[in-house]
């Protein structure tokens, strides 16, 4: 049993996210993570609130996060593009046509997908969204994320300065799938193996398709066999139907499968 610190005898919201908070501390320190809920609850009950109550505001809070994705998801319907799985383009003035609050959840879901993992707060996506609005600087950068400004858009990609120049070997005589920069899941297949996925930065001769900006297109993977450079595909350029190329998927934006264009 961990017990909490000792704190004034008060049963106001400043105490219970005290106590919850250093119970939770405790918890995390010693390993016992999973201990947590159960002794949680009974520090609740301490100051006045039953499971019950809990239950109750929990369905409730998770009526309203329900909601409110909902919401966003249909600001991002109209408001942003996801370009070929490698960047999304956000109409300024579709976006800035929506509550404030699903602005701000834009900007914070491209920064997941497009990111690579990295931390996603409130503050700074607050941040990027008064520089949205502001229409001053080119640029920002935010999450793992560039944000580049248009004169009707803004786009988002990956700062591929953050993209881990290292290749990732993929060996053996089947298909093989790895995780990417936390962006995309390669899959290569057999035929194609022994082979080395970089991000295209790292990578000399590639030609840059012209609607693909270049901070973009420096932290796209690319895929390097014997047969050839692949890349991610567009859908003007040949290879699609064909099993025998690598194929990418954004793992944050679940799509179709986009198959590999050689070069």
């Amino acid at each position: 049993m961990v017990r909490i610190i000792e704190t004034p005898q008060r049963t106001d919201t400043a105490h219970l996210l005290y106590a919850v908070g250093h119970l939770r501390q405790a918890f995390y320190a010693l390993g016992q993570a999973s201990a947590f809920e159960s002794e949680a609850l009974d520090v609740l009950a301490e100051v006045g609130l039953s499971r019950e109550a809990i239950a109750l505001s929990a369905r409730r809070l998770g009526r309203a996060r329900t909601a409110l994705e909902v919401a966003t998801g249909g600001l991002m319907q109209v408001a942003v593009r996801i370009e070929h799985d490698s960047f999304a383009s956000i109409s300024l003035e579709r976006w800035q046509a929506g509550p404030d609050d699903l602005q701000v959840r834009t900007i914070m879901a491209l920064a997941r997908m497009f990111g690579g993992g990295q931390e996603v707060s409130l503050s700074g996506a607050e941040r990027v969204r008064e520089w949205m609005l502001a229409g001053r600087s080119r640029a920002t950068t935010f999450a793992g994320c560039r944000f580049a400004r248009r004169s009707k858009t803004v786009l988002v990609g990956r700062e591929a300065g953050r993209v881990d120049a290292a290749p990732i070997d993929v060996t053996g005589k089947r298909a093989a799938t790895i995780n990417w920069d936390n962006r995309y899941e390669v899959c290569v297949p057999g035929a194609l193996l022994p082979a080395r996925v970089w991000p295209a930065r790292a990578c000399h001769g590639l030609r840059r398709p012209a609607e693909v900006p270049d901070f973009v297109w420096q932290g796209l993977p690319v895929v390097c066999a014997a047969q050839g450079q692949f890349t991610l595909a567009y859908e003007a350029t040949a290879g699609r139907g064909n099993n025998d190329v690598p194929t990418f998927r954004l793992i944050h934006a679940p799509k179709r499968v986009h198959r590999a264009a050689g070069t």
